[in-house]
């Protein structure tokens, strides 16, 4: 695989990561959940360097461990657990940004749910 398919691909991830941490911390400013009341996320992080790595996690593993940024200070350390539905394995294959398979609240529900006694986030896209 050429660099610039390596770079499109984990820039796709990097780019999913900053929308995550937006969405996550909007949700959560309206959540009616009282133990997470106030929380909100400044990052996630995956150590992804490469598009096999990537690949490998969103089309064979459909999931990936990543760490979270997450609390009332959003400096929490979370374990969270992405899990990668078919239209973002769809949108990843065709290099079309995977943002696009995060789930609206509104219409689909609720698409993570975080422990904050575990410290842990589980997240589900579309």
């Amino acid at each position: 695989m050429n660099p610039d398919t390596d770079d499109k691909l984990t820039n796709s991830l990097k780019s999913l990561w900053v929308v995550l941490e937006f969405r996550i911390s909007g949700e959560l400013y309206n959540t009616d959940d009282d133990a997470l009341k106030g929380f909100w996320c400044d990052g996630l992080f995956a150590p992804i360097q490469t598009s096999e790595e990537a690949e490998h996690y969103v089309n064979h593993l459909r999931k990936m461990q990543l760490t979270a940024w997450l609390g009332k200070t959003g400096q929490d350390r979370y374990e969270a657990l992405l899990h990668f539905g078919p239209k973002a394995q769809s949108l990843f294959a065709r290099n079309l940004p995977i943002e696009d398979s995060i789930p609206d609240y509104e219409n689909d529900g609720p698409w993570f749910e975080i422990d904050p006694v575990k410290k842990t986030i589980e997240i589900q896209l579309k």
